[in-house]
Protein backbone atom coordinates (compact mmCIF):
# COMPACT_ATOMS: atom_id res chain seq x y z
CA UNK A 1 0.00 0.00 0.00
CA UNK A 2 1.10 3.66 -0.81
CA UNK A 3 0.56 6.90 -0.14
CA UNK A 4 -0.51 8.51 2.96
CA UNK A 5 -2.74 5.62 3.93
CA UNK A 6 0.33 3.09 3.67
CA UNK A 7 2.62 5.11 5.45
CA UNK A 8 -0.30 5.55 8.35
CA UNK A 9 -0.42 1.80 8.16
CA UNK A 10 3.62 1.42 8.70
CA UNK A 11 3.49 3.85 11.28
CA UNK A 12 0.65 2.56 13.70
CA UNK A 13 2.33 -1.16 13.34
CA UNK A 14 5.52 -0.08 14.10
CA UNK A 15 3.91 1.95 17.09
CA UNK A 16 2.05 -0.91 18.01
CA UNK A 17 4.92 -3.58 17.81
CA UNK A 18 6.89 -1.74 20.09
CA UNK A 19 4.13 -0.96 22.64
CA UNK A 20 3.40 -4.66 22.63
CA UNK A 21 7.10 -5.30 23.27
CA UNK A 22 7.64 -2.96 26.31
CA UNK A 23 4.70 -4.07 27.94
CA UNK A 24 5.56 -8.17 27.03
CA UNK A 25 9.54 -7.51 28.55
CA UNK A 26 10.35 -7.78 32.33
CA UNK A 27 10.99 -4.63 33.63
CA UNK A 28 11.90 -3.44 36.58
CA UNK A 29 10.55 -0.30 36.26
CA UNK A 30 6.84 0.30 36.21
CA UNK A 31 7.22 3.52 34.11
CA UNK A 32 8.44 1.14 31.29
CA UNK A 33 5.37 -0.71 30.89
CA UNK A 34 3.08 2.51 32.10
CA UNK A 35 4.46 3.67 29.05
CA UNK A 36 3.61 0.73 26.79
CA UNK A 37 0.41 1.29 27.53
CA UNK A 38 0.10 4.86 27.25
CA UNK A 39 1.51 4.74 23.17
CA UNK A 40 -0.86 1.62 22.62
CA UNK A 41 -4.21 4.48 23.91
CA UNK A 42 -1.67 6.80 21.30
CA UNK A 43 -2.11 3.97 18.52
CA UNK A 44 -6.12 4.71 18.91
CA UNK A 45 -5.99 8.21 19.63
CA UNK A 46 -4.45 8.71 15.74
CA UNK A 47 -6.89 6.85 14.42
CA UNK A 48 -9.84 8.41 15.98
CA UNK A 49 -8.80 11.77 15.94
CA UNK A 50 -7.74 14.11 12.82
CA UNK A 51 -5.79 17.50 12.02
CA UNK A 52 -4.06 19.26 15.39
CA UNK A 53 -5.43 17.07 17.88
CA UNK A 54 -3.62 13.81 16.14
CA UNK A 55 -0.47 15.91 15.66
CA UNK A 56 -1.14 16.00 19.66
CA UNK A 57 -0.90 12.44 20.03
CA UNK A 58 1.52 12.09 17.88
CA UNK A 59 3.96 14.18 19.99
CA UNK A 60 2.56 12.45 23.24
CA UNK A 61 3.81 9.38 21.59
CA UNK A 62 7.24 11.03 20.70
CA UNK A 63 7.85 12.22 24.04
CA UNK A 64 6.90 9.01 25.62
CA UNK A 65 9.79 7.26 23.59
CA UNK A 66 12.09 8.64 26.23
CA UNK A 67 10.74 6.71 28.92
CA UNK A 68 12.16 3.49 27.19
CA UNK A 69 15.11 5.00 25.50
CA UNK A 70 16.03 6.63 29.09
CA UNK A 71 15.81 3.03 30.95
CA UNK A 72 18.14 0.73 28.33
CA UNK A 73 15.46 0.01 26.04
CA UNK A 74 16.63 1.67 22.48
CA UNK A 75 15.56 -0.84 20.67
CA UNK A 76 12.31 -0.11 21.38
CA UNK A 77 11.73 3.48 22.39
CA UNK A 78 14.05 4.56 18.97
CA UNK A 79 11.22 3.54 16.51
CA UNK A 80 8.57 5.06 19.10
CA UNK A 81 10.41 8.31 18.50
CA UNK A 82 10.91 8.35 14.71
CA UNK A 83 7.05 7.39 14.63
CA UNK A 84 5.95 10.28 16.74
CA UNK A 85 8.02 12.74 14.99
CA UNK A 86 7.03 11.46 11.66
CA UNK A 87 3.61 11.51 12.75
CA UNK A 88 3.97 14.89 13.93
CA UNK A 89 5.50 16.10 10.43
CA UNK A 90 2.98 14.23 8.15
CA UNK A 91 -0.15 13.48 10.22
CA UNK A 92 -2.58 16.14 8.41
CA UNK A 93 -1.95 14.09 5.24
CA UNK A 94 -3.27 11.05 6.40
CA UNK A 95 -6.98 10.03 6.28
CA UNK A 96 -9.12 10.23 9.23
CA UNK A 97 -12.50 8.62 10.05
CA UNK A 98 -15.18 8.97 8.52
CA UNK A 99 -18.40 11.21 9.72
CA UNK A 100 -20.51 9.06 9.01
CA UNK A 101 -22.10 7.80 12.44
CA UNK A 102 -21.82 10.78 14.04
CA UNK A 103 -24.70 12.49 16.53
CA UNK A 104 -27.37 13.78 13.87
CA UNK A 105 -27.54 17.68 14.46
CA UNK A 106 -23.24 17.42 14.51
CA UNK A 107 -22.99 18.97 11.23
CA UNK A 108 -23.90 22.69 11.42
CA UNK A 109 -23.47 23.06 7.93
CA UNK A 110 -25.64 21.26 6.36
CA UNK A 111 -29.47 22.84 5.86
CA UNK A 112 -31.91 20.82 4.76
CA UNK A 113 -35.21 21.66 3.62
CA UNK A 114 -36.68 18.66 4.65
CA UNK A 115 -37.09 18.16 8.10
CA UNK A 116 -34.25 15.76 9.58
CA UNK A 117 -34.73 11.92 9.80
CA UNK A 118 -34.27 11.98 13.46
CA UNK A 119 -36.76 15.00 14.05
CA UNK A 120 -40.07 13.04 12.10
CA UNK A 121 -38.97 10.38 14.43
CA UNK A 122 -39.28 12.31 17.31
CA UNK A 123 -42.91 13.55 16.41
CA UNK A 124 -43.81 9.79 15.61
CA UNK A 125 -44.00 10.48 12.43
CA UNK A 126 -43.05 7.20 10.21
CA UNK A 127 -39.75 8.18 8.22
CA UNK A 128 -40.49 4.96 5.64
CA UNK A 129 -44.01 6.52 4.08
Amino acid sequence: MRGPRGLLLWCLLVVLLAALLLLTRPAHDAGVKAAGLATLAGVLGVLATRGLLRRLVCAVVAVLAVVPLTHGRALLGAPLLAAGILGVAISGRWPSMSRRYDAPGADQGSTSAEPDLWTRIERGEDPTA
